[in-house]
């Protein structure tokens, strides 16, 4: 048998092209479960609207960019068949990304709250939605209403539950109080059509 011959039938050969074919349809797999398993934005917005609040429909409304607080941005407004308006909001950096949380607001008062995406933010095990609940739902936007990492500014109670991530609730605080300014500013309290 020639050299050339017995080098294909060796033990290293077989071992590279059973790691070459592995690696082949990985990358094959991979790529269709990447198409199929693919979330469009419009999914994800229709997906954050049905967890905070429950309406028939909801309405775009436009975002005024000069209203917008500094260190943070709104990404979508709406509003509900009922009135009520939900806002998406992203505030200051957190460990690792801004933490984007939505608000829904009802005659003037904060009537959910969630945490749609952390952007890569490893470090939000802590935070519940009883932190969300306890903190942020049934506070009224009355013109002074602001967040800080212990409590309410302008009302509410002192929240003593904080979660233990201090950078990853910062950045929620951050976004939430984004939010809340934009409202306030705008004076959208979702008021009854």
């Amino acid at each position: 048998m020639t050299q050339a011959k017995s080098s294909f039938k060796s033990t290293p050969f077989f071992a590279v092209m059973v790691l070459v074919i592995i690696a082949l349809v990985s990358g094959v797999i991979l790529s269709v479960l990447s198409d199929v398993l693919y979330v469009t934005d419009e999914e994800r917005t229709n997906r954050d609207l049905a967890k905070v609040y429950t309406s028939d429909s909801f309405t775009a409304i436009d975002i005024d960019a000069s209203a917008v607080a500094d260190g943070g941005s709104i990404i979508y407004l709406y509003e509900a068949a009922d009135g009520a308006v939900v806002i998406k909001a992203s505030g200051a950096k957190g460990w690792k990304g801004s933490a984007e949380v939505v608000l829904a607001v009802k005659d003037g008062k904060i009537v959910n709250a969630i945490i749609s995406s952390y952007n890569g933010d490893d470090k939000t095990a802590s935070i519940k939605t009883s932190h969300l609940e306890s903190m942020f739902v049934g506070q009224e936007l009355d013109g002074d209403l602001e967040f800080t990492s212990t409590g309410v500014v302008g009302g509410g109670d002192l929240i003593t539950a904080a979660p233990s991530s201090k950078y990853s609730w910062s950045s929620v605080i951050s976004g939430v109080n984004v939010a809340v300014d934009y409202l306030q500013a705008k004076n959208l309290t979702g008021g009854s059509n």
